[in-house]
């Protein structure tokens, strides 16, 4: 989690987040598959 949690803060995980419940947060597959591609081409 505080890999994630930092990236957000640096601007590094342009993935919007998706609100689950009180304590959990969740993201688009489509979304995060994208950033991961992008990831691997860089």
């Amino acid at each position: 989690k505080a890999t994630i949690y930092r990236w957000e803060a640096n601007g590094e995980l342009p993935i919007s987040k998706i609100k689950l419940g009180p304590n959990s947060v969740g993201f688009l597959y489509s979304d995060v598959e994208a950033w991961l591609n992008g990831q691997v081409e860089n």
